[in-house]
């Protein structure tokens, strides 16, 4: 690992201010970050949740009140919600394979590091129509029982397999495509996108029949 030092030379190279991540012993945690005077306008306009705790120097000047705007959902472009909606259907024929060929690696790959975020996407979105887009999500959807209901939040808690166990996985994919698709059908209605049912239809009998088959192995 580099030392202290080399990191910090290796930022004033790249981004010219200090990073200092620190861990204290009671709990606390601090980023610290310095920044030279003449750098600072580039680091501006601040973030919409800062705020001005000292400026002794009258370098930075009176801060709107803290707010969470610049995270707000942000309405898609219907290609970019049909974009998505390609890529999730896509990936589901993709974690079928991988799940009746029994490699879980692979499929927990798709299923968790790709899949798992369209999903995200598409309930964030799904809050976005709901709240009119002046809300944010929280990082990492942690907002997400504020504005789903209990069945849907449910739902989304059910899509966590837990375990390497085959038909553990399958239920929690039938589980997120279902979501999936009440949420997206949600979205494109509010927005008047086109829905395209006939992908889904036609996946989800995809994905039944796989199940169905004899191990690959």
């Amino acid at each position: 690992m580099r030392t202290e030092q080399e990191m910090m030379q290796l930022i004033m190279q790249t981004a010219h201010h200090f990073v200092y991540l620190m861990q204290f012993k009671d709990g606390n945690r601090l980023d610290l970050t310095l920044i030279p005077e003449e750098k600072l306008a580039s680091f501006q306009p601040f973030d919409s949740l800062s705020v001005l705790l000292m400026d002794k120097d009258q370098l930075i000047g009176e801060l709107p009140p803290p707010s969470e705007r610049d995270y707000y959902i942000q309405r898609p472009t219907e290609q970019a919600y049909a974009d998505k909606c390609n890529e999730f259907w896509w990936i589901c024929l993709n974690i079928s394979k991988g799940l009746w060929r029994e490699e879980i690696t692979y499929t927990m790959f798709m299923y968790e590091q790709i899949n798992r975020n369209v999903l995200m996407q598409m309930i964030d979105w799904y809050i976005g129509v709901k709240t009119n887009f002046l809300v944010s999500a929280g990082k990492l959807g942690k907002y997400y029982p504020n504005y789903l209901d209990e069945e849907d939040w449910e739902k989304y808690r059910k899509t966590y397999s837990c375990g390497k166990d085959v038909d553990r996985i399958w239920e929690a994919l039938f589980t997120m495509c279902d979501l999936f698709t009440k949420l997206s059908k949600h979205v494109a209605h509010t927005l008047d996108f086109a829905f395209q049912q006939e992908d889904v239809t036609n996946v989800m009998m995809y994905m039944r029949r796989i199940r169905k088959l004899e191990n690959y192995g």
